[in-house]
């Protein structure tokens, strides 16, 4: 019976502790991040994220590309000066410092700006072609211009 109610009692203390730390296990190892870690997000002129852009930095360490948030993560960095450059098709390539001290998480955010291609046709400088200077009178009077590119 002395034993019955020993292996209770350590049942009731054990209880409660094993439980607890198995609710707060998954949540504390969710909010661990590495340190020395680079986390950012790319958008775009319009605050719309980026997808698959991608993520160097300079000194070389890691490239990766941004997920359909436009979020990235870059680990393990040692502590130093980075350039942090950001490239994708269609857009303007952009690029921000920062600096790793200490410990982190550390943040970038990016803005890329979207290229706009000219789709009219490239227009025509007219020069004189005279004999003389290119006076407003010569103009007036019917010197020719001709288009040149």
């Amino acid at each position: 019976m002395r034993r019955a109610v020993s292996s209770w009692l350590i049942f009731l203390i054990c209880a409660p502790c094993l439980f607890f730390c198995a609710c707060i296990a998954p949540t504390s190892q969710l909010r661990t991040i590495p340190f020395r870690t680079l986390i950012g997000t790319v958008v775009d002129n319009n605050g719309q994220p980026v997808k698959q852009a991608t993520v160097t930095t300079d000194p070389p360490t890691s490239t990766v590309l941004t997920d359909d948030l436009g979020k990235f993560i870059i680990t393990s960095l040692a502590e130093g000066t980075y350039t942090i450059q950001v490239s994708k098709q269609g857009f303007a390539i952009n690029s921000a410092v920062i600096a790793i001290k200490g410990l982190g998480p550390f943040h970038a955010d990016i803005q890329l700006t979207k290229r706009v291609l000219s789709t009219a046709p490239e227009q025509e400088k007219l020069i004189p072609q005279t004999q003389g200077g290119n006076s407003r009178k010569e103009k007036e009077e019917g010197a020719s211009w001709w288009p040149t590119k």
